[in-house]
């Protein structure tokens, strides 16, 4: 190559690379403006859309032309400078084309590995969200709640049926909330292994538990001789308790939102419950 033209390769190769740099480093300002003061989440209006790839177009234009008129200027410089002068100067502009090149090679390769790193990361979310969709369909549901009074004295059963593809380890949750109180009067859990198909389980509700709470919450715990009607909603929540396996499968705010008790794979449900009781003091009896 004429050593004469160096410079000038040299401010083509600084343009690119500049050009490329504050392109980008453009668009994202306009961005992050055009979404803190213009639209928000709202997506462009069509009549504007073109706004942003020409102003990284234009400000890649502006600094290869700078880049490149500097290059010619150097040029001219080392045309007209002395024979040792020039040598010096033409080997500055090798080290700088050099080093203009090798940072283009390196951002390249960074760009590459991103875009790759970035397939890969698609590739892991979509195979965790279809196995959360899998997981989802075939967990164990709640297909029938009900509260029935127990043979027992001063006892009630809860009556679950669930049915599902997944058999395994779940946990059961259930809250009793008295009618215009946000507040659990009780609050029971328990561990359920459940089979593939349909599964119908008991577990036992202590009518006394719920009563004395009452007495504490809507009598202040008072000294009463008092006969109660009252209507209770019982909230039941059903949820997979899963293995490493399984957890590996999932997206990772999945198992966060597990983890919150916020995730959709637990299957939720009510049923009411009319009690009818007596309080003297403190002793509790269920009417019929």
């Amino acid at each position: 190559m004429n050593p004469r033209w160096l410079p000038v390769l040299t401010g083509v190769v600084w343009g690119v690379l500049l050009g490329a740099l504050a392109a980008v480093f453009a668009v994202a300002v306009g961005a992050g403006f055009s979404w803190l003061y213009l639209f928000g989440d709202a997506p462009w209006p069509e009549a504007v859309a073109w706004l942003l790839p020409a102003l990284g177009l234009g400000v890649f234009a502006i600094v290869l032309l700078a880049c490149l008129a500097l290059g010619l200027r150097a040029a001219r410089q080392a045309a007209a400078a002395a024979p040792d002068e020039a040598a010096r100067r033409h080997a500055g502009a090798r080290r700088l084309l050099a080093l203009g090149v090798l940072l283009a090679l390196l951002l390249a390769g960074a760009a590459v590995a991103r875009i790759a790193g970035q397939d890969a990361a698609r590739e892991t979310a979509a195979v965790q969200t279809a196995g959360f969709e899998a997981l989802q369909s075939r967990r164990q549901r709640l297909t029938a709640v009900a509260v029935t009074r127990a043979p027992r004295p001063m006892s009630y059963d809860l009556e679950l049926r669930t049915r599902g593809a997944r058999g395994g380890a779940y946990r059961l949750t259930w809250a009793l909330r008295a009618s215009g109180h946000q507040e659990p009067l009780v609050e029971g859990a328990a561990e359920l292994a459940l089979e593939p198909g349909d599964n119908r389980t008991s577990l036992p509700i202590d009518a006394r538990a719920i009563i004395e709470r009452y007495h504490d919450l809507a009598l202040g715990g008072r000294d009463v001789e008092v006969e109660v009607a009252e209507y209770f909603r019982l909230g039941v929540a059903l949820t997979p308790v899963l293995g490493e396996a399984e957890r590996a499968r999932l997206p990772p705010h999945e198992i966060q939102n597990l983890a919150l008790g916020q995730s959709a794979l637990t299957d939720r449900a009510t049923a009411d419950l009319d009690m009818q009781f007596r309080i003297s003091g403190s002793q509790y009896e269920l009417l019929d």
